[in-house]
């Protein structure tokens, strides 16, 4: 393990496993973002062969006319192509918020 607090999100299943060491302390907060999943008729081969996950997120950030940077992929799996993801919030804090 790399260290106190790794975790491994599991998307399809909706679960989260924390490792966690003696001492350690973990703190969960409250994420502000969307949750999202889309299944593509393609195989895994003919995803990746038209540029995969980079692409399909250049693609629904300029189809939503947002950075590319608020878009996190969670998992891609076979079953056609399964891929779920979030696209965060524009603003990072409250802090952030009151600026805009």
């Amino acid at each position: 393990m790399a260290g106190c607090g790794e975790n491994r999100y599991v998307g399809r299943e909706n679960y989260i496993e924390f490792y966690l060491d003696s001492g350690c302390t973990l703190t969960i907060e409250p994420r502000d973002a969307i949750k999202g999943m889309v299944r593509l008729e393609w195989t895994l081969s003919e995803f990746y062969a038209d540029g995969g996950v980079t692409r399909f997120i250049d693609r629904l950030a300029s189809s939503l006319g947002i950075h590319r940077s608020r878009i996190k992929t969670v998992t891609v799996s076979e079953g056609s192509v399964i891929i779920d993801f979030f696209v965060e919030s524009e603003f990072t804090s409250d802090e952030d918020a009151d600026k805009a």
